[in-house]
């Protein structure tokens, strides 16, 4: 697998070990990024890439922008914003597009995994509960992520998104042929790039979901970690 898997048997052992297991000791900030799925079976794709997988990644990558396009001609009246959203660099054109519904080439990320865990618990669809939830770890300085070769990591901070800002977030932009950050570390391993450590899925069982999600839910803020 071009992945490494690392399941937890309870909320207690991930907090416990996911330390060793990622950093083989103690925490450093920044150095992953994480995200939360709420179903352990689904690839790192964007909303844009599935609606679009069928299209060569040329023309995707046309509408993307006709799309953005679409939404700054049309925002004006709609978001109250000191800012001339045409004026704004691309990525917070996307970033904002984005947070109003628009399918982007965005992927959502954060510094924190257990902001990563609220929304994989948070969004668990309880009339069709999955397996596993899967907390996704991307090791920020590994070759492979670069915008040259297809991926490109964004931490730009975008001005008008509060949510980025409380989720301590950032993006990556997959500029690649591919449709999902996973099928993209799969190709640069068959092209006999070495992989190792680029990203890691952590697996969290079902029976934890109802308990986990019902106490974020309920907590004052769903960005603390002191429920942790």
């Amino acid at each position: 697998m071009s992945y490494k898997t690392i399941e937890y048997k309870t909320w207690q052992q991930f907090k416990k070990d996911y330390c060793d297991d990622l950093y083989k000791g103690e925490f450093e900030p920044n150095k992953y990024l994480f995200r939360g799925q709420s179903n352990a079976t689904w690839g790192l794709e964007t909303s844009f890439d599935r609606l679009y997988s069928h299209v060569p990644y040329s023309q995707r990558k046309d509408i993307e922008n006709e799309l953005i396009a679409i939404f700054c001609t049309n925002c004006a009246r709609h978001i109250n914003s000191k800012y001339e959203i045409s004026n704004l660099p691309e990525i917070e054109k996307r970033s904002m597009a984005q947070h109003y519904g628009v399918p982007t080439r965005l992927l959502d990320w954060s510094y924190s995994p257990f902001i990563a865990a609220y929304f994989a618990f948070s969004t668990v669809n309880y009339n069709k509960r999955p397996s596993h939830v899967a907390i996704w770890a991307l090791l920020k300085e590994h070759e492979i992520w670069n915008s040259n070769q297809g991926v490109q990591i964004e931490e730009h901070i975008v001005i008008d998104n509060e949510h980025q800002k409380k989720q301590l977030g950032c993006f990556t932009i997959l500029n690649n042929q591919v449709k999902s950050i996973n099928k993209y570390v799969e190709s640069c391993q068959q092209n006999g790039q070495d992989v190792e450590g680029a990203l890691t899925q952590i697996i969290i069982p079902d029976k934890l979901v109802l308990h986990y999600s019902y106490v974020l839910l309920n907590s004052p803020s769903p960005y603390a970690t002191k429920f942790f």
